[in-house]
């Protein structure tokens, strides 16, 4: 059975305790493949009590969680600001606003096999990663995060073996990047569980419109 990584890039948990729709999107595949039971996952992702007590319901995904310390959280919002004034300014670069997620992510996976890693709208991850493992990397953009203006463009790239867009204009902004091979760049839609979604009737959507004050 083929082992995968799955990293996280926000501090929002998996399970996705606390929303996000990456993080969604993390807890559905770790969902099916618990019905399916197709490979063995380890998931990177920060740490949360009420996710992790959800966490421990898994049997075929291994959670892996970061716990920052005060002054990483700090820094966390300092590098954030450093970077929004490098964006005022246009100068290009871009400073790594999860470093200690980073580094204990890169720590454990060091002395792991893994088939392939999914990095989640993380361009930060990929350079950083690819450093410690040579692992075949994925990478799926939910955002226009991967383009010309981005900080290390070309190299982000070349090291990625699969780049996954949501989208045919998140793949062209990445097609405009040089080196970049549409042979490697995938799209995948986002979609609806349309199960979930029933018909009301008349007198239902009177009174939700009634209760919630909508204006039509």
């Amino acid at each position: 059975m083929k082992n995968i990584a799955i990293i996280s890039p926000t501090d929002l948990p998996i399970p996705a305790t606390k929303g996000g729709a990456v993080e969604t999107g993390i807890q559905q595949i770790i969902d099916q493949n618990e019905i399916k039971e197709k490979v063995n996952i380890d998931v990177f992702s920060y740490y949360d009590e009420l996710a992790y007590e959800k966490s421990r319901v898994y049997k075929m995904t291994k959670f892996f969680y970061y716990k920052p310390n005060f002054i990483e959280k700090k820094m966390h919002i300092i590098r954030k600001g450093i970077n929004y004034i490098f964006r005022k300014i246009k100068i290009k670069y871009n400073v790594n606003t999860r470093k200690g997620y980073s580094n204990y992510i890169r720590k454990v996976i060091k002395s792991k096999k893994y088939d392939a890693i999914l990095i989640k709208n993380s361009v930060d991850m990929v350079i950083p990663i690819s450093k410690v493992k040579n692992s075949r990397i994925c990478l799926q953009l939910h955002n226009d995060f991967l383009n010309n203006d981005t900080f290390n463009a070309n190299k982000i790239v070349n090291r990625c073996d699969r780049i996954i867009t949501n989208s045919e204009y998140i793949k062209k902004c990445v097609l405009k990047i040089v080196g970049a091979k549409n042979k490697k760049i995938f799209i995948n839609k986002n979609c609806l569980e349309i199960e979930k979604f029933t018909k009301i009737t008349s007198e239902e959507e009177n009174e939700l419109i009634n209760k919630y004050k909508i204006d039509i």
